[in-house]
């Protein structure tokens, strides 16, 4: 997250985008974990100035063209559909001027929102951005280039993360086990349109008013669940259980239909979380979140682990502690 900014190669992407531009400043945005990104400011002839976000990727499952191709893709669908996010600029899909793929991208005046002064409005402002993105569906768009992710999917993720669940101790086996022996008791809606990385770090406030939703590489048409399941494991980490609860049913009560079995997706990225949150700290503590600590991200986990294994076995959940 701390190399050194590679300035000659960034001012040579944006002349392909804007040739009489010249790169006046550069502020790196924090919490990225799959991408570095640096807001540009650039400053033409005549003296006006635009600012720019610089998007660049670095880990594995990104360095494709035909992923930062399918990003680019997706901002200007989402853009299309009225959903609040950056505007698409310019792409460098073959990384051509950093070695790896990169994106310009219009810069929105706000910043990632955690700890809100009123945190029954920022709830419902997140809830209702993730109905306006789920109410995308196949019937109305063409979303056929956009990879999957519902019941085979899943069922597929669940035997790849096996031996990590193995090692991980008791309950990391029991939410597993629990996991493939339901797959096909649960309800698995028609799929739409997810962000598959739904958490308040990938969303820009501006006055405590969310104005736009970022970092799109992940979408998929999808089980809306996910994301509702994994934006309320975030927005726990930080503020509580009771944040958890508050997320899940907001959402519920805007929807136009409940979803079913919530139960299990709390299970399933649940497990996500209990395995990977150690790596997922890097991302808060480097935004300033220090007090989301190991033993407090355990804790809170484990504790919603444990109540939906109790819901998925016909058990009465117990109330927040």
């Amino acid at each position: 997250m701390t190399q050194r900014f590679p300035r000659e190669a960034a001012q040579n992407f944006v002349e392909s985008y804007r040739p009489d531009a010249r790169i006046l400043r550069v502020r790196r945005l924090r919490g990225g974990l799959g991408a570095q990104t640096h807001v540009l400011t650039l400053e033409a002839p005549d003296g006006s100035r635009e600012r720019v976000v610089l998007r660049r990727h670095f880990v594995r499952e990104t360095l494709n063209p035909e992923r930062a191709e399918r990003e680019f893709r997706i901002l200007e669908l989402v853009a299309d559909a009225g959903i609040p996010s950056p505007r698409a600029l310019h792409l460098d899909a073959h990384g051509e001027y950093f070695g790896a793929p990169a994106l310009l991208l219009s810069y929105l005046p706000g910043r990632s929102l955690y700890e809100p002064r009123d945190e029954v409005a920022w709830t419902e402002q997140l809830a209702r951005v993730m109905l306006s993105i789920h109410a995308i569906g196949s019937a109305d768009r063409d979303l056929s280039w956009l990879p999957g992710f519902s019941r085979d999917e899943i069922a597929a993720e669940l035997e790849e993360l096996k031996p990590e669940a193995e090692k991980a101790g008791a309950l990391a086996r029991r939410v597993h086990a629990t996991l493939v022996a339901n797959l096909d008791r649960v309800a698995w809606p028609e799929p739409c349109l997810i962000h598959e990385d739904f958490w308040p770090g990938n969303t820009v406030w501006f006055r405590q008013r969310l104005i736009g939703v970022i970092d799109w590489i992940n979408a998929k048409v999808g089980d809306p669940r996910c994301d509702v399941t994994q934006c309320a494991i975030d927005a726990m980490l930080v503020l509580g259980i009771d944040a958890y609860d508050r997320l899940r049913a907001t959402y519920q009560r805007m929807a136009p239909s409940s979803l079913q079995d919530l139960w299990y997706f709390d299970l399933f990225n649940g497990l996500r979380a209990l395995l990977y949150y150690s790596h997922w700290l890097l991302a808060y503590h480097d935004v300033g979140l220090t007090k989301v600590t190991l033993d407090v991200a355990s804790h809170r986990i484990q504790w919603i682990l444990r109540r939906a294994l109790k819901e998925a076995s016909g058990v009465k959940p117990a109330s927040s502690p």
